[in-house]
């Protein structure tokens, strides 16, 4: 009869114990919320991203990067340079920003060999749902001929997006 009361109640009272004193990991109390990082400056935000706190404050990082003015050279260089998670996610927070010059670094990364495979078609992805340009889907096209794996991605994006 002791043992059945004895061992759960030894258990709950380890398991209490443990969480007790495992400390709570600091980054995530103290950044824990986007408006943290809304008055953050450009580089600051850029080095946050970069740095190895969790996947998820990094993503809320990025947004914030994203809704800053001048961060799409950051934004490019963070799908060049990331890990391919973040890579991706700058890729379609390039072409959330809509604008002729996120246009532009999109198609530059679309044709940049030293990214990701999956980054760009990320870029390519991003381009094609904010944009959605007949003439930047023969543009894709034309880019993605020589490589398998854009040539498929474009292939889909023809009949997902462009619906044809």
């Amino acid at each position: 009869m002791r043992w059945k009361i004895g061992i759960p109640c030894g258990a709950a009272l380890l398991a209490a114990v443990i969480v007790l004193l495992l400390p709570l990991p600091r980054e995530e109390v103290r950044a824990g919320t986007a408006s943290n990082f809304a008055e953050r400056s450009v580089s600051s935000l850029t080095a946050y991203v970069q740095s190895s706190a969790a996947l998820n404050l990094r993503l809320v990082a990025l947004e914030a990067l994203r809704r800053k003015d001048g961060s799409t050279d950051d934004l490019a260089a963070l799908v060049k340079g990331a890990d391919v998670p973040l890579a991706v996610y700058a890729a379609s927070a390039l072409g959330r920003q809509a604008t002729e010059d996120a246009r532009s670094a999109l198609k530059d990364l679309v044709t940049e060999s030293k990214a990701a495979t999956e980054a760009r078609k990320a870029a390519m992805s991003a381009l094609a749902v904010h944009f959605k340009s007949e003439s930047d889907l023969a543009w894709l096209a034309e880019q993605t001929a020589d490589h398998a794996a854009l040539k498929a991605h474009c292939t889909w994006l023809q009949s997902r997006v462009y619906g044809k």
